[in-house]
């Protein structure tokens, strides 16, 4: 394979990788969307979506490996190619993820719960983000733009921290309401599970750059826009 081939291969892994985190983004909304106005016609659409991502990181995979097989990369081509095989894992977790929240909202959906979902639409808002965002630090090899996104994995947190805290008084208050409390904490947890993914996607695209993968990430806050 020449030099020129397996840069016109590497540029469609590219956009297979930006395709698949689309759909995910795509199925986010949806999901958030169940949540917030009880869209039970976003259901069948977000499995669908599920069902894409599995068939597009099975190509993905595909692509890599006849990536590495014909051609000898060079150390960086095979960071850039052996990162993208443990990108789209993340990516059809997320996927999955998404679509177990689908299946509580549609399990639990219309209900009385009195708690109020900023904190959830918010997280949501913020995992979309760091999807979007590690997807385009691996395309344009942007080495500050994955360690934002790592950033971006504590905002989670802290919002997961709050909902928490808010469900624990609620239903103290509304004990009546606990079950459908705690599922608004379980759809609260797999955003939470989320966020770690999209930021050990991001942890590949510092090692597809630099070589080395971190953990910890040291930076200045950043605002989400």
């Amino acid at each position: 394979m020449s030099r020129i081939r397996f840069d016109q291969e590497l540029l469609e892994l590219q956009q297979g990788l930006t395709s698949m985190a689309s759909l995910i983004e795509e199925s986010l909304t949806c999901s958030l969307a169940l949540v917030e106005r009880n869209d039970k016609d976003a259901v069948e659409k977000i499995f669908e979506s599920t069902q894409q991502v599995r068939e597009l990181e099975r190509q993905i995979e595909r692509q890599c490996l006849l990536l590495l097989l014909y051609q000898q990369p060079i150390a960086s081509d095979l960071r850039r190619v052996s990162s993208a095989l443990k990108i789209i894992t993340h990516l059809r977790r997320i996927s999955e993820q998404s679509a177990n929240i689908a299946e509580l909202v549609r399990e639990i959906m219309p209900c009385d719960v009195g708690y109020r979902i900023d904190y959830i639409g918010e997280m949501g808002d913020v995992v979309r983000k760091m999807v979007h965002r590690t997807i385009q630090a691996f395309v344009r090899q942007q080495l500050d733009a994955a360690a934002n996104a790592i950033i971006m994995d504590d905002i989670i947190d802290d919002l997961f921290v709050k909902v928490r805290q808010e469900l624990v008084e609620y239903i103290k208050k509304e004990p009546t309401n606990a079950e459908e409390a705690l599922d608004l904490f379980m759809i609260a947890k797999y955003l939470e599970k989320i966020g770690d993914h999209a930021a050990s996607m991001a942890n590949w695209v510092i090692f597809s750059i630099t070589g080395e993968r971190r953990k910890d990430v040291d930076n200045e806050k950043i605002e989400i826009r």
